[in-house]
């Protein structure tokens, strides 16, 4: 499955810095049941939910993009402030949070 190095050659340091600011911020003790069932449930096609600081868009049943609201109100390219990952690795990362949040 996905690992640090996998994910920052797919997407980037910055994306992995934003991923890790994501799950700090966003995925709670409140928030994450809701957001692991948003992403496995498959007849929820799409949708989004909409945190603090990011938003998390279900773009179909396998695919995510995860958005820096922040970010876009300051940057020229807005390319930089998102990042895509599917469903299968997203929950893979939520299943082992605590490793991801101490950046292993």
């Amino acid at each position: 499955m996905i690992n640090k190095q996998k994910f920052i050659e797919k997407n980037s340091k910055s994306a992995y810095s934003s991923l890790i600011d994501f799950l700090h911020l966003e995925v709670t003790e409140d928030s994450f049941n809701w957001i692991y069932e948003f992403l496995s449930v498959k007849n929820f096609r799409n949708g989004e939910y909409e945190g603090t600081q990011y938003i998390l868009k279900k773009l179909n049943p396998d695919e995510i993009v995860i958005v820096d609201t922040v970010a876009e109100e300051f940057s020229k390219d807005l390319s930089t402030t998102y990042f895509q990952l599917n469903v299968a690795e997203m929950l893979y990362i939520m299943d082992e949070i605590d490793k991801w949040k101490t950046g292993f």
